[in-house]
């Protein structure tokens, strides 16, 4: 029975202990590429215990999905956390998930992890979603994990967008404003900051007011 004492976490298996060691130790590139999902129920239970993680696992109890990730990351808050997460869309589920597992470019379990019980529906059911599934998990050194994940398999997740919007510069800030009239071609110098090639520039003395406005710098021909 899942209560306020039960435990939730994620560990390294011990292929997945030996393989971090490797990398670490050969500084190569270490590939983890898939996340799966079980029930935690092989035999069909009604009230299930919870999985408890176990470094020698090499597999889930019962395991129904596994799919390529859609996004590993380290996380912002600490280096030695790595974030994985795979979206499972909307027309598949109709089963409970309690346990997790990353997997590497090789096909081994390196990872296992339990979660709080959740169901994910299907559609035909009146509450299909499209759910988020991460992991969060301890490693000694993020260094060697590589982060790099095939853009075909990407999804925008809602947080993603937010936090890719979060970083645009929508005031589109300039590099230096004009104190007066200037030529508006090739690079120079505008109240003592020399222009580079791309820079933004606000020009506002020009004679023409059709003239002012906000220009990139072209070296060797017009803005």
């Amino acid at each position: 029975m899942v209560d306020q004492n039960s435990q939730f976490y994620a560990i390294l298996t011990n292929i997945g202990a030996a393989k971090q060691a490797n990398a670490d130790a050969l500084g190569i590139a270490w590939k983890i590429t898939h996340m799966a999902v079980g029930d935690g129920n092989p035999a069909g239970l009604e009230s299930p215990p919870l999985p408890m993680p176990s470094a020698s696992a090499t597999a889930l109890l019962n395991e129904w999905r596994r799919a390529p990730l859609n996004q590993l990351k380290v996380d912002e808050a600490n280096s030695a956390i790595i974030v994985a997460e795979q979206v499972i869309p909307a027309d598949v589920g109709g089963r409970w998930i309690r346990e997790l597992a990353l997997f590497d470019a090789d096909g081994d379990m390196v990872a296992v992890a339990n979660c709080a019980p959740t169901y994910k529906p299907l559609l035909n059911q009146g509450s299909g979603r499209t759910q988020v599934v991460r992991m969060n998990l301890i490693v000694s050194s993020s260094s060697n994990v590589e982060l790099k994940i095939d853009p075909s398999v990407v999804l925008a997740t809602r947080e993603w967008v937010t936090n890719e919007l979060l970083k645009q510069d929508f005031k589109h800030s300039v590099l230096v404003a004009t104190t007066a009239a200037i030529v508006l071609s090739g690079l120079q110098t505008v109240d003592g900051v020399a222009l580079t090639a791309g820079a933004r520039v606000l020009v506002k003395d020009q004679a023409a007011a059709k003239d002012n406005g906000l220009y990139q710098v072209v070296a060797g021909g017009p803005w």
